[in-house]
């Protein structure tokens, strides 16, 4: 009887934990299915997720990158470097400004600092700076008409090829725009609150992205459409002579500047007469006075003389007169 009840106790202890087993084997399937359902809905919020998004950005975009610098033209960003003299500083400042406005560029920096010329011709000059944005395909125009308006001392120009950074840019730019399109997609489908956050989430980093993106490439068409001239004026009184010129050139340009002197000199002293013309008039009535004064005080002087000279020539015949008597 006890073995019996013996027995009757194991197989009860059996069955329970047999029962106790398949419990936690049914527990576990229900939790694996419940989480599998809850990656199931967020995986369609992670099927655009930012490490794979930006790993597949990146592959396609340096790939296309390359490509698109390959074949599509050049981008270079094109600035030159100039240092002129002129004798007639705003004239040539004038005269640079409008050939860029007809060239369809503009102004970016003016600066002038010093004084004008003045007009008795002493050297008060003036220094310019002016930084200018000219179409590319215009640059070389507007930079003979400012050679040819001035005299040159220094000239440098320099190019930066951006091909590849510009492309690439571009190429980034586009595999956003695609991934934008398809989170929109996502998020139309989306009914996981979860999901549905997520995808906003990566939805605003992508739209920063891209207007980074769109700021860049439009600096850049900006850099490389209008290229950048940059001038240096100085006034001068006469330009500096040019290297490599020959004994005929030296001699003429030295007579050039002997007339230019002389003719400088003259017009200053006529300016100086002019100017002071009140005060030349009145010392000239002074001296004319005085002249008249001089010239009668001697006239005096010499009458007074003259009747002496006659008194003593007419007492001495006197004299002589009565001594013959």
């Amino acid at each position: 009887m006890k073995r019996w009840l013996t027995l009757t106790a194991l197989l009860l202890a059996v069955i329970l934990v047999m029962t106790g087993c398949s419990a936690n084997k049914v527990g576990m399937g229900d939790s694996s299915s419940s989480m599998a359902a809850q990656n199931e809905a967020g995986g369609a919020a992670m099927d655009m997720a930012p490490e794979y998004a930006n790993t597949a950005g990146e592959t396609s975009s340096n790939t296309s990158g390359d490509e698109a610098w390959q074949s599509n033209e050049a981008k270079i960003i094109r600035t030159i470097d100039m240092e002129v003299e002129t004798t007639n500083f705003d004239a040539f400042i004038a005269g640079v400004k409008k050939n860029v406005a007809q060239a369809g560029g503009y102004v970016q920096n003016s600066s002038v600092s010093g004084k004008r010329i003045r007009q008795d011709g002493s050297q008060d000059l003036r220094h310019g700076s002016l930084t200018l944005r000219i179409p590319k395909d215009k640059l070389d125009e507007v930079v003979s008409g400012v050679s040819d308006a001035s005299n040159v001392t220094f000239q440098n120009e320099y190019a930066d090829d951006i091909s590849l950074t510009y492309y690439d840019t571009e190429s980034r730019k586009k595999a956003l725009e695609i991934e934008q399109e398809r989170l929109m997609a996502l998020l139309e489908k989306a009914d996981d609150i979860e999901a549905i956050i997520r995808l906003e989430e990566r939805l605003t980093e992508v739209r920063r992205q891209l207007e980074g993106y769109t700021s860049s490439l439009k600096q850049y068409d900006n850099m490389v459409d209008y290229s950048t001239l940059n001038i240096q004026i100085s006034e001068v009184k006469s330009v500096t002579e040019k290297q490599g010129e020959g004994f005929l050139e030296q001699m003429g340009r030295g007579i050039s500047q002997t007339f230019r002197d002389l003719g400088k000199m003259c017009r200053s002293f006529a300016l100086f007469v002019v100017v002071n013309l009140p005060y030349i008039l009145i010392l000239a009535v002074i001296v004319a006075l005085a002249v008249f004064f001089i010239r009668r005080s001697r006239r005096r002087r010499r009458n007074a003389l003259d009747a002496s000279i006659k008194k003593a020539e007419k007492m001495e015949s006197d004299q002589k007169e009565e001594e013959n008597e």
